[in-house]
């Protein structure tokens, strides 16, 4: 797990919180697990790294307010559905095996032949067009997990919380660069229905990502930000997929040992 440190010094209350909540999460080991349905839709250059240095890993409490916050919420509803008799499956975990790997994932809640997942996020981030397309693709994964453990899926959707809703920016284009990126939503909190792929669609889909990670496994720290970089990279990270250098600096916990990223700084990772 991840080092949680108090460097920036938050309540102390908090700090134990956020550090117990951090490493309560199932490790591959303790799961029997090759990689989580939410790790394979990420860059594999990014889950590997995260994988292989996790012992080395150093984190701020006060930069996984936006992660405690999320699991907080999550756990919260569970404990509500066990105490209230909640007739649907929350927090329900399958497993399936694809290419010869373990493939995990966490349900939020299955009802009436729906699987729904929870997102406390942002209202710029709910709304664009490339957050709705990994929750797609997670949702998906959700769906063909739960058939092959014996469930009928029928419909899929997300709940976005929006933490910083403002009523008047609802409807409103999200323009970046000229370009729209997407459209803010209505509701602070509403149903997003989820487009449901073709089952054979997504078997392949999940093969072809359970190989590339498989190969990415083999090459070394170095050769995985040659072979299979994040994003669309140019020397100044402009490229939507890494949010010109922002997503490396404020949300990759590996980011301290990316030849990818520590390149493009002029300097050298870790170690």
């Amino acid at each position: 797990m991840p080092k949680i440190t108090n460097k920036k010094k938050i309540n102390h209350a908090m700090f134990v919180d956020i550090q117990r909540t951090m490493n309560s999460h199932i490790s591959r080991e303790e799961g029997g697990y090759y990689l989580s349905a939410t790790e394979i839709i990420c860059p594999p250059q990014q889950v590997w790294l995260k994988i292989r240095h996790d012992d080395e890993i150093e984190v701020d409490a006060s930069d996984c307010i936006d992660l405690w916050i999320g699991t907080c919420c999550h756990d919260h509803i569970h404990e509500s559905a066990k105490a209230t008799g909640y007739p649907g499956d929350s927090e329900k975990r399958f497993k399936v095996e694809i290419c010869g790997k373990i493939i995990s994932g966490g349900m939020d809640d299955i009802l009436d032949e729906e699987i729904s997942d929870y997102k406390i996020t942002k209202a710029y981030s709910a709304g664009m067009v490339s957050t709705q397309a990994k929750w797609e693709s997670q949702l998906n994964i959700y769906k063909y997990m739960a058939e092959e453990n014996g469930y009928d899926i029928k419909k899929l959707s997300i709940w976005p919380v929006l933490k910083d809703f403002k009523p008047w920016e609802k409807g409103k284009p999200i323009i970046k660069k000229g370009v729209q990126l997407g459209k803010f939503l209505e509701k602070q909190c509403a149903r997003l229905p989820i487009p449901i792929w073709d089952r054979n669609f997504t078997k392949t889909w999940l093969e072809r990502r359970v190989q590339r990670f498989m190969a990415a496994e083999e090459v070394s720290d170095l050769m995985l930000s040659k072979v299979f970089p994040c994003g669309r990279c140019t020397d100044k990270f402009a490229d939507e997929g890494l949010w010109e250098g922002r997503r490396c600096v404020d949300y990759c916990m590996a980011s301290g040992f990316c030849h990818q990223y520590a390149k493009r700084l002029g300097k050298k990772v870790k170690g």
